[in-house]
């Protein structure tokens, strides 16, 4: 039997299990007899692959990821010794014969695409139990200040302890974002629905959100010198906290949300008709400009 042909059969048997599930008792279980049938068939397609794979790093300055719905663990490695990115991915994955994780190299870039896995098929995952462990861990080199790029649909990508960044790009639908305690000169972040918290040390930052909460401490204000932080967000809450000794000009903004501020300055307007608030830290060598629309702001210094 052709690969094509079983995999048709695979697709007609699922239907039938959906039209049978209208006839299933209340709590909404397939019929036994058709869940023994295609658990036998589904089962093989689903179990748990696991893919270790190391790229030498030598002449790479970015680093591209694009993934759906996985989970992304971002650290670097604590040895020198090793001059290449690691990537251990785990998930399940629809081609059997297919490898999940690719990785390609071309001037200067290496770009590691991952096939799209099956948490999100909800009739195989009621078939096989509960779809976990759809994972990328990236272990960067301990010397690595190039650039990393991060498009994902859904799921979360951790940055954790990662210093000397030149730039972060990171672009989600509905998945969130963490960055602990790290180092990043550039970042631009961009997110539908997502969440964000971010603490780094950085000198530009730019953010476009729609309706996730965003929480940012941002250091090392008063020693990048002319550091610039553009951040945005329709309706989603924004909250950001820099260091007390910055040097910066600010400009802050709500047209429907409530402003609240504790740098120098009393907002203007009335909570909910358009606040806006503008002011100067030190010497006013850098810039930071915040908006929502009906979301709230809250600005305030580091703790």
């Amino acid at each position: 039997m052709s690969r094509l042909l079983k995999y048709g059969l695979l697709l007609v048997l699922a239907v039938s299990c959906f039209v049978a599930a209208k006839d299933a008792d209340s709590s909404g279980a397939y019929p036994q007899s058709v869940v023994r049938e295609l658990r036998g068939k589904v089962s093989p397609v689903l179990q748990l692959r696991s893919v270790h794979k190391a790229v030498a790093a030598n002449g790479v300055v970015n680093l591209s990821i694009e993934a759906r719905d996985l989970e992304i663990d971002i650290e670097k490695s604590t040895s020198s010794a090793r001059n290449e990115f690691q990537f251990e991915l785990e998930g399940r994955f629809a081609v059997e014969n297919k490898e999940p994780l690719t990785a390609t190299r071309a001037e200067g870039t290496l770009k590691v695409s991952v096939l799209e896995n099956l948490r999100r098929k909800q009739w195989l995952s009621r078939l096989s139990g509960p779809m976990n462990g759809n994972r990328l861990r990236i272990l960067l080199p301990a010397t690595y200040s190039g650039s990393l790029l991060v498009r994902s649909t859904a799921g979360k990508t951790n940055l954790i302890s990662v210093g000397g960044l030149s730039e972060l790009d990171w672009e989600s639908v509905s998945g969130d974002l963490l960055v602990s305690n790290s180092e990043v000169f550039v970042a631009r972040l961009s997110s539908v629905s997502g969440a964000i918290a971010y603490e780094a040390a950085t000198s530009e930052l730019n953010v476009q959100l729609t309706s996730g909460d965003a929480h940012f401490r941002v250091s090392g204000l008063d020693r990048y010198l002319g550091a610039k932080l553009d951040l945005f967000s329709t309706a989603g809450r924004l909250a950001i906290e820099i260091p007390k000794t910055s040097t910066l000009r600010y400009s802050l903004s709500s047209l429907t949300g409530t402003l609240r501020s504790e740098l120098p300055g009393k907002p203007s307007g009335e909570r909910g008709g358009g606040q806006t608030l503008e002011g100067q830290l030190g010497r006013g060598e850098g810039e930071l400009r915040a908006r929502t629309i009906s979301g709230d702001l809250n600005v305030g210094y580091s703790r």
